[in-house]
């Protein structure tokens, strides 16, 4: 296995799509008793729930994007790609994809743990990052590297995330510069 960092011209504008299935969610619940609060419940999807979603690679809203690659015996299986939000000193993880064939074998936390790494060379303070609600396999491998769910947007992809069980949740990690 090796992660390298892959070159822009022979990535930049191009596309990829990403399928991954679900059982469970958080749902989001509106505390009316306080002035505004929310909180998360576990729940389980009448059966196994099928989500996709397509992006590009060196997308233009990112600045000074970064993308590593993950190889096995040869072969690019799964992708980082990051972007600074300089002017508050964090970094965006925007994308990690791994090939289906090879999830659930470590390859997310590794790319996650290399990308820990790479920051912390750079004037960095947190490391962010965004996954749906729905996306709990995600939550719980962000989770186990670090990362706490410190924000969310009720109506980042449509005006019925609440009810679609695809609620924007952000996780960050502070970044030790030591």
């Amino acid at each position: 296995m090796m992660i390298r960092k892959l070159n822009k011209k022979d990535y930049e504008g191009k596309s990829y799509d990403v399928t991954y299935t679900t059982d469970s969610y958080y749902d989001v619940e509106l505390l009316e008793d306080v002035f505004w609060g929310v909180t998360l419940v576990k729940k389980s999807f009448d059966g196994i729930q099928q989500k996709e979603f397509s992006g590009e690679w060196f997308a233009k809203h990112l600045e000074n994007p970064v993308l590593f690659g993950l190889e096995v015996e040869g072969v690019l299986v799964g992708f980082i790609q990051i972007g600074e939000e300089s002017w508050h000193q964090r970094m965006r993880i925007s994308d990690i994809i791994i090939d289906e064939r090879y999830r659930h074998k470590g390859y997310g936390s590794k790319l996650i743990q290399h990308v820990i790494n790479y920051v912390k060379n750079e004037p960095i303070r947190e490391l962010v990052l965004e996954v749906q609600s729905c996306n709990v396999k995600a939550i719980n491998m962000y989770q186990k590297n670090g990362f706490d769910i410190k924000g969310l947007d009720m109506t980042h992809y449509t005006n019925h995330d609440i009810e679609n069980h695809e609620v924007r949740l952000e996780m960050m990690m502070s970044i030790d510069q030591g």
